[in-house]
This record gives C-alpha cells, sequence and structure tokens, in this order.
C-alpha cells in the first residue's frame, strides 16, 4: 500500500498480546508510514522503547507524505475531500511500561516483616561501623583498607551512579523519550518550516494515547517538545499521559490542540525548553567523554573544565 492509495485498515485493535512487543510494533509502525492503517492499538503487548521509536518515525513519514501529497495535488475541491478524511491518525500504546519511573508497591505483612528486620540489621551495622572508626577496626575484628571498605563490610555503603551516565541510559530505554526523540530530530532536519513552504499542507492530526505507561516528569517533558517541535512538520499532535506522574493541569495541556491549547502555550514551551536543556546536557557530556577517549588514546591532555 501506499499513502493515500485508498486501501486502508481503519482500525487494529491488539491490545493485551505480550508476544507483540518492540517486533510487532515495528512492523506495525511500517504498515501507518504507508498509510494502510489510520489507528492502531497495542495497549498491554510489552512495547518498549524500539517499539516506541518506530512509532514515532512513522508518524513523520507520514508528515512527509501528507506534505508532498498537498504540494502535488491540484486545489480540486473533490482531493481536498478525499485528503481530509484520511489525515487523522492514532496510536495507543497505553499500559505498555516502557518509561522508567519506578512503582512503589503495597506491601504485605511478610514483606513489612522482613524490611523491619533489614531496618534492624542496617541500625547495628551503623553502629559498629561508628564503633570501628572510634576505637579502631582492628579492635572490632574488621579488616578494611579504607573508610569505605569499612563501611561496606557493615552493609551501610551504597555506590552513587553517576548522574550523566544515568541520564544517558535514561535517553536510550525510556519509551516515551524515544518516541519523542524521531519526531525532534526529523523537525530539526531538513524538512523543518525553513526549508519548505509554509501553511500549504494541510495538519496532519495525531492522537497518542500513553496512560499508565510509567512515564517520568522527563518523559513528560520530552514529549511536550514533541508537541511544540511537530508543528513545524504540519503535524498537530495530542498526547494522553493520564496515570503516569503528570499533574493534572500538565495532562490537559499535552491533550489540547487548537485554539484550546494557546492558553497552555507557555506550559508546554516552558516544559520543552527544560528537554532540551537535558538533551544538550546529554550532548555536553558525550562530547567530554569523547575527548576523553582521544586524549587517552593519544596520551594528550585532557581539561574536564
Amino acid at each position: 500500500a501506499r499513502y493515500g492509495s485508498g486501501v486502508v485498515f481503519e482500525e487494529i485493535i491488539l491490545d493485551n498480546n505480550v508476544g507483540i512487543g518492540d517486533e510487532g510494533a515495528v512492523a506495525l509502525a511500517e504498515a501507518m508510514a504507508v498509510g494502510a492503517v489510520k489507528s492502531i492499538s497495542v495497549r498491554s503487548c510489552g512495547v518498549k522503547a524500539e517499539g516506541c521509536a518506530a512509532f514515532g518515525k512513522a508518524l513523520m513519514e507520514l508528515a512527509n507524505s501528507n506534505r508532498k501529497q498537498s504540494f502535488d495535488k491540484d486545489d480540486d475541491d473533490d482531493d481536498d475531500d478525499e485528503f481530509s478524511s484520511s489525515s487523522t491518525f492514532r496510536i495507543d500504546l497505553s499500559g505498555n511500561h516502557f518509561g522508567t519511573l519506578k512503582i512503589k508497591k503495597k506491601k504485605g505483612k511478610a514483606s513489612l516483616i522482613r524490611d523491619k528486620a533489614s531496618t534492624n540489621i542496617k541500625f547495628i551495622g551503623k553502629t559498629l561501623t561508628s564503633a570501628a572508626k572510634r576505637f579502631g577496626s582492628e579492635t572490632m575484628g574488621i579488616s578494611a583498607d579504607s573508610d569505605d571498605d569499612e563501611e561496606a563490610i557493615m552493609g551501610g555503603l551504597i555506590e552513587e551512579e553517576d548522574e550523566e551516565g544515568m541520564d544517558d541510559a535514561k535517553l536510550q530505554s525510556c519509551g516515551g523519550l524515544a518516541f519523542a526523540g524521531e519526531i525532534l530530530s526529523s523537525s530539526d532536519g531538513s524538512n523543518s518550516s525553513s526549508s519548505r513552504k509554509k501553511g500549504s499542507a494541510r495538519p496532519l492530526k495525531i492522537n497518542i494515547g500513553m496512560r499508565q505507561c510509567r512515564l517520568d516528569n522527563g518523559a513528560i517533558d520530552a514529549l511536550s517538545a514533541c508537541i511544540v517541535g511537530a508543528k513545524k512538520d504540519d503535524c498537530d499532535i495530542a498526547v494522553d499521559v493520564s496515570m503516569n506522574s503528570a499533574e493534572g493541569n500538565v495532562v490537559d495541556a499535552l491533550m489540547k490542540r487548537g485554539s484550546a491549547a494557546k492558553k497552555d502555550s507557555r506550559l508546554l514551551g516552558s516544559m520543552a525548553r527544560r528537554h532540551m536543556d537535558f538533551l544538550d546536557r546529554i550532548a555536553d557530556a558525550r562530547q567530554r567523554q569523547s575527548e576523553a577517549a582521544d586524549a587517552a588514546m593519544g596520551g594528550g591532555y585532557f581539561d574536564e573544565e
């Protein structure tokens, strides 16, 4: 099938099929990219970052086809009506836990007992650690080369993760970030508004469902950025992020479009800028890592500042 060919499935519903996963999502996205299906629902189907990225890429391919068809067609009213009937697409990814938000589960009696025992052990460990430091590790029967080793023996040491490494890992593993990344990369490329005619293509309306996907605030910021950025590609995107970490006013802002969205444009813009700052931080970290690696290989000097 090709975009606008008339051979289109109105809707494909494959909810609660965990075997679909990323591989199935990629295949469905490819079908949507050529306009073969207008609505896809894959709730709770084991879709992760790769599948989300495929859907983001598919939507940008649709946007390109949308513009090309608008440029190529004449002003015939019948053609315009036929085009408008196929300009709304929907993807429902709700219930796929592709976010990085950690959910606290309610604990039963057994878990509470284990937690209480663990707390008592940690308290004893910290007490012994304090005594060892005060009276000397040898008198307490502890052999450790450093304070950190000493705390590790007592179970009191928690290794801190590198913040930049955590950001980079989140960027690669979060489905919300992967989806938004495909749209933003297209918006920043050769198809931006500066390289084509403005206002000549009818906006493509896209509805995305990402309810209960464990999206954290960083992913919500990314989706805000993709909503703002996609407008350059004549895409009017609305995303339902309810039942995640977002506040009610944020959920409403991401779902509105047209004149109703104007009053929330400042909120969306603020979240979008926060995400772009996040991407800049990742780019800077990768640049520093690359420079450090080059310096190490060449025996040169690398200034961390």
